[in-house]
């Protein structure tokens, strides 16, 4: 069990949060999330039929 739920099925992910504690843990954890947020592509934040729509449109640029 970790995060106090026994599975992620059904668990909207984007309302979880991590609590932030002054200790050294918690710090090294919120930098090393906040890295891999930095990286990560803006992508990942569309629906799934905005991010096909988004393809279609990269599609056609490069076909005209």
């Amino acid at each position: 069990m970790l995060l106090g739920i026994a599975s992620a099925a059904g668990v909207d992910a984007s309302r979880l949060r991590v609590a932030k504690l002054e200790t050294a843990p918690s710090a090294a954890l919120h930098g090393l999330l906040s890295v891999i947020r930095a990286q990560r592509p803006h992508l990942a934040s569309m629906t799934y039929v905005e991010f096909l729509c988004h393809v279609h449109r990269q599609i056609q640029n490069k076909l005209a």
